[in-house]
């Protein structure tokens, strides 16, 4: 009551750790949802606030079926959300024509309509599964797609992910962090690429030369590089390097 006519809602850096059901249902008028805490950066720390709370920071671990029932206008959802055993999989009832989508991939897209952008956070148990689900449900996607992946145990694990159209991918304390010649092979789409070790980073020749298309490139290494040369020559495009 008295909310009613709320178009934006922003709950960033909040202590709510569940949704239950009808959480939203009298906010029919809101178009844009952001519920998570602030990761528009990658923290200079070895464990990522995202999936593990800091300093009071909380998240997400449950959300019960219906808890986004009503929210008919919605076009933008921030969510960040990491589950408990017993809620892995996570229905976007009603939230059928969104513009934008960040959130985590498991969650259940029935025959949802992304507009422009989608976002997808994943952490450690890297599962294409989750996000070749979600290609197969959208009935349409315009613009560019976002993979944001946190405790990465390889650089060799994204192979799973070259059939996926993603433009930006952000790659979060990586702990083997070698990129080889073909570690991005088939991530011919990619435009904007961010890797950051809590070790060190090795980059070989080659390293670069399927992902020719990237114009903003961000390396940062707890324990320092090791470069071979020449492995830069690949990104002509390259406008924005940033190495730390």
């Amino acid at each position: 009551v008295g909310l009613r006519s709320l178009t934006h809602l922003n709950l960033t850096q909040n202590s709510i750790t569940q949704l239950r059901r009808n959480t939203f249902h009298d906010l029919h008028f809101l178009r844009e949802l952001l519920l998570y805490a602030d990761t528009n950066y990658i923290p200079d720390m070895p464990t990522n606030i995202y999936f593990k709370p800091y300093w009071g920071t909380r998240i997400i671990m449950n959300i019960e079926p219906g808890a986004f029932l009503g929210m008919f206008s919605l076009k933008s959802i921030q969510l960040d959300f990491s589950p408990t055993p017993n809620s892995t999989n996570v229905t976007l009832e009603s939230l059928h024509r969104l513009d934008t989508f960040q959130g985590p991939a498991h969650f259940i897209a029935d025959n949802l309509q992304i507009m422009k952008g989608l976002s997808f956070k994943v952490s450690e148990d890297l599962n294409s599964y989750h996000i070749d689900k979600w290609f197969r449900q959208l009935t349409y996607l315009k613009q560019s797609v976002k993979l944001e992946i946190h405790d990465l145990n390889s650089i060799s694990e994204l192979k799973s992910l070259s059939r996926f159209s993603i433009s930006n991918l952000v790659v979060s304390n990586c702990k083997i962090c070698i990129i080889g010649n073909n570690s991005f092979m088939g991530f011919y789409q990619l435009k904007s690429l961010k890797v950051r070790s809590v070790s060190e980073i090795n980059i070989e020749q080659g390293a670069f030369s399927n992902i020719q298309n990237v114009n903003y490139l961000e390396l940062y290494a707890e324990r320092g590089f090791q470069f071979e040369p020449g492995v830069f020559q690949e990104l002509g495009r390259l406008k924005k390097l940033s190495i730390e």
